[in-house]
């Protein structure tokens, strides 16, 4: 079964009659006028919700602390934000910074093959080999 949003869609209404942009009435002058209009109080509060503010403030009338309804007026909307810099494409410090770290990583890489009791013939592949991937990201690094 479908279900209807008519009574929310009356409240609304009637709030947007009884509030005009910017005055505001008393909770209690609200709710008693709603009552009277045939409106559940608790249709009006869920049909606010959102939109109407609701604040205590003092009364001009009396100087007395009471719970207010207004509508606030709608602010002009906020320019949209400029565009973020896309990361997809790394920066010259970020680029500098890759760059450094595989030359380090080659170091240490370097400095533990050579301090491994291993043939120099393995040595020698392995440290060709990991030239040439270094190379390979450093290449690409200097590309994008």
């Amino acid at each position: 079964m479908k279900r209807s949003f008519k009574k929310a869609d009356e409240a609304r209404a009637f709030l947007r009659e009884l509030l005009p942009v910017g005055s505001r009435l008393p909770g209690e002058a609200v709710r008693r006028i709603a009552e009277q209009a045939g409106i559940n109080l608790h249709t009006l509060d869920a049909a606010s919700c959102g939109w109407v503010t609701k604040r205590k403030a003092v009364d001009p009338s009396d100087g007395r602390q009471r719970h207010f309804w207004w509508i606030e007026p709608q602010s002009k909307p906020k320019p949209p934000p400029e565009p973020k810099p896309s990361r997809c494409k790394p920066d010259d410090a970020f680029r500098a910074g890759y760059l450094a770290a595989l030359g380090d990583l080659e170091y240490a890489c370097r400095s533990a093959l050579k301090s491994r009791p291993i043939g120099s013939k393995i040595r020698n592949e392995a440290l060709k080999l990991l030239r040439s991937m270094v190379d390979e990201k450093a290449n690409k690094a200097k590309e994008s």
